[in-house]
């Protein structure tokens, strides 16, 4: 249960980071003003579709394959390039799709250019603010949750070295 609030509460601070700075720079980029009435909606929807997203889908599970894949260890700083890279190609367009519908109206004319286009300059910005974010939301969730996943990931690593050794003495 630890584990999982921990992923919640990592996914909650980093939806609201990331719901933050792609609201500013999708108004930006289509050029609305940056003020309560542009910001707050956006920052609440973002928010909690991002967390109910990435706690329904394992983005974090999916992005740590993808850095596996491109033979990057999983606990270093090339891990997190590549699994955050993933991250956001996940969230930024569904968040931004539906922000997007609930601030504009879905599948309007003006829909498919106000979720589509700035993804291109929004999803930049978004990454570098998850590779800031991210380790922020693991500090707060461990502080929260008192779940340490670098100490459990090391005592289920010393736990299959442990089983390996009793099956080879057999």
């Amino acid at each position: 249960m630890r584990k999982f609030l921990f992923g919640v509460v990592v996914n909650l601070v980093l939806s609201f980071a990331l719901s933050f700075t792609v609201t500013v720079a999708t108004n930006t980029y289509n050029g609305l003003p940056i003020n309560p009435s542009t910001v707050l909606t956006p920052l609440l929807w973002g928010t909690l579709i991002g967390t109910i997203t990435t706690t329904i889908i394992p983005v974090n599970k999916i992005g740590i394959k993808f850095a596996t894949l491109n033979n990057a260890g999983p606990e270093t700083g090339l891990c997190a390039l590549y699994k955050n890279f993933v991250i956001l190609a996940i969230m930024v367009p569904i968040m931004n799709f539906f922000v997007t519908g609930i601030m504009i109206g879905f599948f309007t004319q003006e829909f498919f250019n106000a979720w589509l286009c700035p993804i291109a300059t929004v999803y930049p910005v978004g990454y570098v603010t998850s590779l800031i974010i991210e380790p922020i939301g693991m500090f707060v969730a461990r502080k929260l949750t008192g779940f340490d996943p670098m100490a459990a990931s090391a005592e289920a690593r010393l736990a299959d070295q442990g089983e390996g050794a009793l099956a080879g003495g057999r």
